[in-house]
């Protein structure tokens, strides 16, 4: 008998924590992930997910899935690739293993890269590839996205990033990608007036020095410089763009020190 209390216990508490997460899942959130040496955003509104590249690193992006999903999602609507580099694109297999991936999004040249063209096929999803260019939309009830890069072929594959500008309820958020201080620039000098002042600046390339425009960012002036970094033999973040951002008291937000940033 007192087994079975126990059991009936167990059975009615486990009943409750179903129902509470349901009741208390957030609507709709913006969840920079901390996976390694790598990029990942995750975007959720209602029930559609979207994500922002992949990181590398499987356990630690299906971890971060686990922390800020319930266990109830099984599919990803949209995962938008930035550009075929590893750190960015290496943890699809995994996540297609667990989740259903809709529609994968990335920048039109990204299938010249040999080894990105071949992961894709191997995957099956070459029949859900969509390439996205500057001037495409994407819009959701809390969620307004638009490709601001590429808009040209760059010679650099890093240059040909997905740049997107995200308009989340009263935030504004710039993606980045890989991109160089001459994408940066271009970017600044076609939509200073989107983006001059933004909330919340993903920092290109892991906090590269490669990426600092000195004027760009100032004309950016973002409130919060976010980088997703981890363990790396590149320096990253540069000591001169940690120096640049915390001499005008911007707060930075690394992923490696600081874990995953959730903005709800």
């Amino acid at each position: 008998m007192r087994t079975l209390i126990l059991i009936l216990v167990l059975a009615n508490l486990l009943i409750y924590s179903l129902i509470l997460e349901i009741v208390f899942e957030p609507k709709s959130f913006i969840a920079f992930l901390d996976v390694g040496q790598g990029s990942a955003v995750l975007l959720k509104d209602g029930k559609n997910i979207f994500l922002y590249d992949t990181g590398k690193e499987n356990s630690k992006i299906l971890n971060e899935f686990r922390k800020n999903l319930p266990f109830y999602y099984k599919k990803l609507d949209l995962a938008l690739i930035s550009h075929p580099d590893f750190d960015h694109f290496g943890s699809l297999r995994v996540i297609k293993e667990k989740y259903k991936i809709r529609l994968l999004l990335t920048n039109p040249y990204s299938l010249e890269k040999d080894n990105f063209r071949k992961f894709i096929q191997d995957l099956k999803l070459s029949e859900r590839l969509i390439f996205l260019k500057a001037g495409d939309r994407i819009k959701t009830n809390n969620f307004y996205l638009e490709i601001l890069n590429p808009y040209k072929r760059n010679s650099n594959d890093n240059d040909n990033s997905l740049v997107i500008f995200v308009k989340y309820k009263n935030y504004s958020i710039l993606l980045t990608g890989d991109i160089s201080k001459k994408i940066i620039k271009e970017i600044v000098e076609k939509n200073e007036n989107k983006i001059k002042n933004i909330d919340i600046l993903l920092y290109p390339h892991h906090g590269s020095k490669y990426s600092l425009s000195e004027i760009s960012y100032e004309i950016i002036n973002p409130k919060i410089v976010v980088i997703q970094s981890g363990l790396n033999n590149y320096g990253h973040p540069h000591k001169e763009v940690l120096d640049f951002f915390q001499k005008r008291k911007k707060i930075i937000w690394n992923t490696f020190v600081s874990s995953t940033l959730v903005v709800k």
